[in-house]
């Protein structure tokens, strides 16, 4: 099982409204027990990841100028996820660094799903991911 909400629909979902990017690996790391892989989208902040029993964050090295439309990024996102499971479903630094590049490819372009994926594959690079103490 895979849920990809960003932080305010996660926030909603476990009554926990004043949920804040500081408290979300707590709640990342309860939650986990529970969800086999529960990853929250935060916008320009990227990514964080709970997956059996480890955590993970995941974020881009990108100028902010070149975000044109954040429609459809975290659709993005869910799709890079999904592509790279189907692929390598046990190199979770891929799967974050697709979902990643895919979501930010997104953001470059106007509307939904119109970015060029070679252009997604070029922003790997600018990828940092890094696993969090879990416990």
């Amino acid at each position: 099982m895979l849920l990809k909400p960003n932080l305010s629909e996660f926030a909603q979902a476990i009554d926990q409204p004043w949920l804040t990017l500081d408290l979300l690996p707590d709640q990342l790391r309860h939650w986990g027990q529970h969800i086999p892989m529960l990853m929250v989208s935060l916008g320009q902040q990227g990514l964080m990841l709970s997956h059996q029993g480890s955590l993970w964050n995941g974020q881009v090295d990108m100028d902010q100028h070149q975000v044109i439309d954040t429609v459809g990024c975290g659709d993005a996102m869910l799709a890079g996820c999904l592509m790279q499971l189907s692929r390598s479903p046990h190199d979770i630094p891929l799967l974050i660094t697709t979902a990643l590049s895919v979501a930010t490819a997104n953001a470059t372009v106007v509307g939904a799903g119109n970015f060029d994926p070679q252009f997604a594959q070029s922003l790997a690079p600018a990828c940092q991911v890094k696993i969090l103490p879990f416990g």
